[in-house]
């Protein structure tokens, strides 16, 4: 190495060196309610409150007839379901469909549904409806949230603002004081859509879904000048 390029060389390392730049980085984390587009919620008819009712004045088990029996009455319970959820004129259609539609076809043994509650008072009033009923089982299968406003700008700038409350409390512990802004960076990479989560969404028929509620998550990493 020349001495022409050992100072060429000196010169740009020394500065970093003894004049390296301080940073501060901040992760912070936050939700925010979003509105709810939708519900699909799976119901299907059980026989279960029935059962002991098929073996009543039977000396001898007979599975055939008691197949028969509740293969029978799943059919008539089905029916009257689906007579119900026209009547509440839903949308809905047979889970084992790829299609959804206002008046499905029932099975010999009866079959699930899957309905699309087009808001949360619409679902609430539906599932009041068939909780009442005792041969209906179901569980709350997703939540669809409206994406059409920009809830990832908003939730951003308020955790940038909340970023720097922390990094200036920080600094001052140190004795410095927070410079430029050097970078903003999602804390965990994910879709918009991966990170809505709802509350009191539980795979129970019983459940109180009053408080039904959806959120959007997300953590960002910030990082600034530290003077």
């Amino acid at each position: 190495m020349t001495m022409k390029t050992l100072f060429s060389f000196l010169l740009a390392v020394l500065p970093t060196l003894f004049f390296a730049q301080r940073t501060i980085t901040i992760v912070v984390s936050d939700t925010i309610a979003v509105p709810i587009k939708s519900i699909n919620y799976q119901v299907s008819v059980s026989t279960e409150m029935f059962e002991s009712s098929f073996y009543e004045n039977m000396e001898v088990i007979d599975n055939d007839q008691i197949t028969r029996q509740r293969a029978m009455l799943t059919k008539e319970k089905t029916k009257d379901l689906d007579n119900l959820l026209k009547s509440m004129k839903l949308a809905y259609m047979d889970y084992r469909s790829d299609s959804y539609s206002t008046s499905p076809s029932y099975k010999d043994y009866g079959v699930g549904y899957m309905v699309k509650l087009k808001s949360k008072k619409e679902f609430l009033d539906f599932f009041n409806k068939i909780n009442e009923l005792n041969y209906v089982t179901g569980n709350l299968v997703d939540v669809e949230v409206d994406a059409s406003g920009d809830f990832d700008t908003t939730l951003t700038s308020k955790l940038y603002e909340k970023a720097r409350q922390q990094a200036d409390k920080l600094a001052k512990l140190v004795g410095g004081s927070v410079g430029n802004l050097i970078s903003i960076e999602d804390a965990v990479s994910s879709s918009v859509l991966s990170n809505v989560y709802a509350t009191g969404a539980t795979a129970t028929l019983a459940s109180d879904y009053t408080n039904l509620s959806a959120y959007y998550s997300k953590s960002i990493k910030v990082t600034f000048t530290l003077q």
